[in-house]
């Protein structure tokens, strides 16, 4: 009988998984039942989502006889989602009829290959020094770093680190497995297609913006994803897809699959994802194969746009009360509109993430002006990107008069119910520009009463917002005066 040394816990084991090719399950075979250990998988579709989890389709290659047999997956996600298992299709010379899977995480070490060798002959190193002598016999127990060893009438005591074994017990591997059971009627090499669902993948999206105050346009649009991996395992050579938005699971567990794909009709730059529409999600197809080890991050590029036309827009946000008065100046508001249109060099769905918008100072450098997020944008629609607050332009809002309106004596009022009483709140909102030489025009929101019809000078919106645009020379001011008819009861 050939042996095998166990000194330790490190070189040995990995040497022991190199020699039986790693494989997984504690249990041994049945009688009337095959081991089987597939080939690596030969192809890798990971779908990433923003939730913190990934679905892994792989295809792989194994040889089985025919009857009952255990197939056993290697390399499969430490984290992988319980339950989520589906064999999609099986190619083979017989019918293949799944039976059952389980999910056992990675058990090749030092003290399950013993426990597994308890009631075989093994060969272990007693004693020490000159008195060191090698005896084989039974192996009867393995605890506590120690191993008892019967031999005849005799009994060892010997370490763990001092131990060989012969062949190890099918199942054992280094990496999380799934061991199907299935029945095949025919033996020969069969393929199998499958896929499943594991934690610990994620990603999020990346703007990067130089924008040209100037010329008004954007001379880049930069689009990166950084792909996170925590699932345990390592991907290969994969097709990587990052689906947007939020898939969550049905009622009792139950995970949907998508079915069929079809292709935005958006113009690509070289090198760029593709993005598929996927029910009512957007997918990103990297280009090319990727491998993403475990533990790792991963920034990739996703696509990108040049000489983007923008609006610069200065604006007084909305109070959140009727003409909520501001406390003394404070600074406007600014903002970047876009078309997500081919004309504006753009026109490729973009993923919701962070913003980063960075302009040139005099000397031509790039510096960080603003960090914005974005949800989703479609292809052709209209979007902004905040940028912050400006310290050059600055508004006040000032309650200027307050007069009560006299009931309406045509009102019919119900028993026991209160009359509505009403004020004209008459408001100003100065609006001071400190430039030196530019001038600039202020959009100015207010909140407003639904049922005010008379709203000059604004301009209503929606139902509760209207807006005015106030136009100011450098170093001037300008003001915007506006009445409201607000309850006040």
């Amino acid at each position: 009988m050939k042996y095998f040394g166990l000194k330790g816990l490190g070189l040995s084991i990995a040497a022991f998984a190199a020699l039986v090719g790693v494989s997984t399950t504690s249990a041994p075979a049945l009688a009337d039942e095959q081991f089987a250990v597939t080939q690596a998988a030969s192809s890798v579709d990971v779908t990433v989502y923003g939730e913190g989890f990934g679905q892994v389709e792989e295809q792989r290659q194994v040889r089985l006889s025919a009857g009952k047999n255990r197939i056993q997956l290697n390399g499969i996600a430490a984290k992988y989602r319980q339950d989520s298992l589906s064999i999609i299709s099986t190619a083979g010379p017989g019918e293949f009829k799944f039976k059952s899977a389980t999910y056992q995480p990675a058990n090749l070490t030092a003290e399950r290959v013993l426990e597994l060798s308890v009631g075989r002959q093994v060969t272990a190193t007693v004693g020490s020094g000159a008195s060191a002598r090698q005896v084989t016999g039974t192996l009867a127990s393995v605890r506590g770093g120690q191993v008892i060893i019967t031999a005849g009438d005799t009994t060892h005591i010997a370490s763990t680190g001092d131990i060989q074994v012969g062949k190890l017990a099918e199942g054992l591997s280094n990496s999380a497995s799934l061991v199907i059971e299935a029945e095949v009627t025919s033996a020969g090499t069969y393929t199998l297609n499958y896929l499943y669902e594991t934690d610990g993948l994620g990603w999020n999206a990346k703007h990067t913006l130089v924008y040209n105050e100037e010329k008004q346009a954007l001379e880049s649009f930069r689009t990166t994803v950084n792909v996170v991996n925590a699932s345990g395992t390592s991907f290969e050579n994969a097709n990587l897809w990052l689906l947007s938005g939020s898939v969550r699971p049905a009622p009792g567990g139950v995970r949907l699959r998508a079915a069929a794909a079809e292709y935005a009709a958006a113009p690509m730059m070289a090198d760029s994802a593709q993005v598929e529409s996927v029910g009512e999600r957007k997918v990103f197809r990297i280009p090319g194969k990727v491998t993403i080890g475990d533990g790792q991050s991963r920034q990739l590029p996703l696509f990108s746009g040049a000489n983007v036309t923008v609006e610069h827009e200065y604006y007084v946000p909305a109070p959140q009360y009727y003409g909520e008065p501001s406390n003394g100046f404070s600074p406007v508001s600014a903002r970047l509109k876009l078309k997500n249109c081919s004309e504006h060099n753009l026109g490729t769905p973009l993923p919701g993430g962070s913003v980063k918008v960075l302009q040139r100072n005099s000397e031509g450098k790039l510096q960080l002006t603003a960090n914005a997020t974005i949800r989703e944008v479609a292809k052709d629609e209209q979007f902004d990107i905040s940028i912050g607050t400006s310290s050059d332009v600055k508004f006040e809002r000032v309650l200027t008069r307050a007069n009560a309106v006299a009931a309406n004596p045509n009102l019919r009022i119900r028993p026991n119910q209160q009359a509505p009483e009403y004020q004209d709140q008459e408001f100003e909102v100065k609006v001071h520009n400190f430039k030196d030489k530019k001038a600039v025009d202020v959009l100015v929101e207010v909140t407003v009463p639904a049922e005010q019809s008379n709203l000059a000078p604004l301009t209503r919106r929606n139902a509760t917002t209207a807006t005015g645009t106030v136009h100011v020379e450098p170093g001037q001011d300008a003001t915007l005066n506006y009445t409201l008819r607000v309850r006040t009861n």
